[in-house]
């Protein structure tokens, strides 16, 4: 499933992008040239600094591929074409962090077990001290500390976790933050909310004014409800904007003013939601079937003709699971705003971070095992978005070459990784990499 899976999320995060439509014979040379030059690169510099330092000590082989792998991370350079080597250095910044981590958790874990051991020893020689009564019942019983409690509650719900938050940041930024985001991607997430279908180029401009509005009541302290006899076509068209007002029907009147942008078709939000789950539903399954049939076919072939049905069952069972978190994904998030806005009375960015994390709790509907996976997937995007708000607001700067000496550092630390402490990294990512550096 993790393998069916990182290729789904590869064509994911490409299907559609841009950079991929102005391929050209001298970004695939300048790729090519990059990726040979790292392997090649950190392969001479981990032999050199062996020969060099002639250390057997297994530390010194950990400092030996940090160095190269960093210094082979410059070669980043080489590639021109920015969006794939931003896209690049991201997905390998998230991915050297889950790998970092699964480190440090197992580092953890060893400490843990050690802790047992020898409190276990002395409990052991304690009783034997003390000796037993005739009968009595030779068993040592540890119970789990806060420790290994809080271990468990962050290996099961981890992938949610960052899943709440890579949604939490995009869904602001879909917002709010528009040009944060790569226009593909800010594509792919209006079509997703519906409003492309239902309003076509006006799509994204009533996602602005959505930002404008939100902004206006939120600083004035104005009422968010639109008055008594007033349609809400009227009122969008005298405060909003009367462009964005034609795509309400004439007569229809919401209670909230944000109502009426977010769902202008409906001045129910339960009846808008329903329709948006049937809907999404169907372009969810419009996206998951071609693409999980083709993954099927490529890699499940010899079992499709020896176990028809059992591959037939778990292609649809998988097709209907990620479609169903894809719509609850969407409607549980577009829902939020519409639950929180009458019961608090106002409006403000937060109750859209919040859509965000509600939206990101729905990966459980997923199986356990994707759930992180999901959340990585998201992950690069959010980061990417919100380092583009930090600058934009002020609270930080461009680095030049900031993206090279970033991959430079996740580099470092996933070549030591793989190098000293393999079982750390995903099987997947593992056979990949071992299939391109070989062990050394």
């Amino acid at each position: 499933h993790v393998k069916f899976f990182n290729i789904k999320s590869t064509y994911l995060l490409y299907e559609n992008q841009s950079h991929l439509k102005s391929h050209h014979p001298s970004d695939t040379f300048s790729f090519a040239l990059f990726l040979s030059t790292f392997i090649s690169s950190y392969k001479a510099i981990l032999c050199t600094l062996r020969n060099l330092r002639e250390n057997p000590d297994p530390a010194a082989d950990k400092l030996n591929a940090l160095i190269a792998g960093s210094i082979a991370g410059l070669s980043l350079a080489i590639e021109r074409n920015r969006p794939r080597r931003l896209a690049i250095m991201l997905y390998l910044v998230a991915r050297s962090g889950q790998f970092g981590c699964a480190w440090l958790m197992k580092r953890w874990a060893e400490h843990r077990r050690q802790r047992r051991r020898e409190l276990a020893n002395e409990m052991r020689e304690r009783l034997e001290a003390q000796g037993f009564q005739e009968g009595e019942r030779r068993q040592l019983v540890i119970k789990k500390g806060w420790d290994d409690k809080l271990a468990k509650f962050l290996v099961e719900w981890a992938g949610t976790g960052v899943m709440m938050l890579a949604s939490a940041q995009i869904i602001y930024a879909f917002l709010f933050e528009g040009d944060t985001l790569p226009k593909s991607y800010f594509g792919f997430l209006l079509v997703h909310s519906g409003w492309k279908g239902d309003f076509g180029s006006l799509a994204a401009p009533l996602a602005f004014s959505i930002r404008q509005t939100v902004n206006k009541l939120s600083r004035s302290g104005a009422s968010i409800r639109i008055p008594k006899g007033v349609s809400s076509r009227e009122y969008i068209a005298r405060h909003v904007s009367p462009n964005i007002a034609t795509v309400i029907p004439p007569k229809l009147r919401h209670e909230f003013v944000l109502c009426a942008l977010q769902h202008p078709l409906y001045d129910s939000c339960t009846r808008s939601k329903v329709n948006l789950l049937f809907r999404e539903f169907a372009r969810a399954l419009k996206l998951y079937l071609p693409l999980n049939g083709i993954m099927t076919v490529a890699f499940r072939w010899n079992q499709i003709t020896s176990q028809p049905e059992k591959v037939l069952l778990r292609f649809l069972q998988s097709t209907f699971r990620s479609a169903l978190f894809l719509t609850c994904y969407v409607t549980f998030g577009m829902a939020t705003p519409c639950v929180v806005r009458p019961a608090i009375n106002r409006e403000g960015h937060l109750i859209y971070v919040l859509a965000g994390v509600v939206a990101g709790v729905m990966v459980l509907v997923e199986a356990p095992g994707r759930r992180l996976e999901l959340g990585l997937y998201c992950l690069p995007r959010a980061l990417e978005s919100f380092w583009r708000c930090m600058v934009k607001w002020g609270y930080a700067r461009n680095v030049p070459h900031g993206d090279v000496l970033l991959f430079s550092a996740a580099m470092g630390v996933l070549m030591t990784l793989y190098q000293n402490e393999p079982d750390t990294i995903g099987p997947h990512y593992l056979s990949v990499m071992t299939r391109f550096f070989g062990r050394n």
